[in-house]
């Protein structure tokens, strides 16, 4: 990969970091047709942007990150999380590596099922209540 192309990749990574979508995905979406970047490539680039990512919000955050220490409940209550998240992660991650990894296209899958989920949820939460009929 040359200069040019990952000073185009960050600059995707640095907007697309504020924003709410995946800076991740937006790194494959944009390296894997554009600069014909082999997938496997574009994942890796994107998961080391990732990690400079996680890396300056640690020092901007400093402080904050800091006083999650004093507040005992909070950590506890962050650890189950982040255990949860594992357990639930790892086998999905197992799952779709080998659909993921067959096309480019295929990228889009994870992020369609997680649309279609968050619509559920949604028209869960705001479903009109049947109210009791009055007598």
């Amino acid at each position: 990969m040359n200069e040019l192309y990952a000073i185009l990749l960050g600059l995707v990574q640095g907007v697309s970091e504020w924003l709410p979508i995946s800076s991740k995905t937006q790194i494959l979406f944009s390296s894997t047709p554009l600069f014909s970047l082999p997938l496997a490539v574009a994942y890796a680039f994107g998961l080391f942007m990732e990690i400079g990512s996680i890396g300056s919000a640690l020092v901007y955050f400093r402080r904050d990150i800091r006083s999650l220490f004093n507040d005992r409940r909070l950590l506890v209550c962050l650890i189950v999380v982040t255990i949860v998240t594992g357990l639930v992660g790892a086998p999905l991650y197992y799952l779709t590596d080998k659909v993921l990894t067959t096309s480019p296209y295929n990228i889009g899958i994870p992020m369609v099922l997680l649309g279609l989920v968050l619509i559920g949820i949604i028209a869960t939460l705001f479903a009109p209540q049947s109210s009791p009929a009055l007598s």
